[in-house]
């Protein structure tokens, strides 16, 4: 009995069977980049938690009017900060990101009390609303915390006292350090090079 070998004939995809590979092949490597740029998260799901917190904000008016009342109320406590200069807070403004002392004086102040006002506020707007999952509801507080730091003056070289006056001891050189580490890390990031240092933490040891 002799051994014979079969020899598969390979199968030529159908013109409709090609084109279905092409359009999935296209929306792959879309979805793909769409995700680099968003970090691996969805910006369909992000487009949904927003949705489902500014829709039920938008009919829930007692929710609204507490968060204008208790804004309102911390405005009121910051303005006398303002006019008794290291009085002791109660209610707002006690963000540890401004308790040096240089933050007590006029305009740092301003800055830092009117940027916790607005941070309090959207922080009651994103919680306890009436209809939102509890899911969305971590989502949106946790997305407005981020984008409000974004803005904090701690994070803002020129209204933020220590940094002006770090760089008025320093003659800029701390600027000029910080601008050599921002193109350092560009350039580990666009050449997809890990974060410097990041060689010192080994898993299981120190990590």
């Amino acid at each position: 009995m002799s051994n014979q070998i079969q020899v598969q004939t390979p199968v030529t995809p159908t013109p409709a069977e090609q084109w279905q590979d092409l359009i999935h092949k296209i929306d792959r490597h879309t979805q793909g980049k769409m995700g680099q740029m968003m970090g691996g998260v969805s910006h369909i799901h992000s487009m949904l938690v927003y949705l489902d917190w500014l829709s039920h904000l938008a009919i829930s008016p007692g929710k609204q009017l507490d968060v204008i009342k208790s804004t309102l109320e911390d405005a009121q406590e910051a303005a006398a900060n303002l006019i008794q200069p290291g009085r002791q807070s109660t209610n707002c403004c006690t963000d540890p990101r401004f308790a040096s002392a240089a933050w007590q004086h006029w305009p740092y102040n301003l800055y830092a009390q009117t940027f916790q006002v607005m941070e309090r506020a959207w922080d009651r707007a994103t919680r306890d609303v009436p209809g939102v999952s509890h899911k969305h509801e971590n989502i949106a507080t946790f997305a407005a915390r981020q984008w409000m730091d974004v803005f904090s003056p701690s994070n803002v070289p020129w209204m933020n006292p220590d940094v002006v006056k770090a760089t008025q001891d320093e003659h800029g050189m701390n600027l000029f350090r910080g601008a050599l580490n921002w193109l350092d890390d560009l350039h580990r990031i666009v050449h997809k090079l890990p974060p410097a240092g990041v060689e010192a933490f080994k898993p299981g040891e120190n990590v």
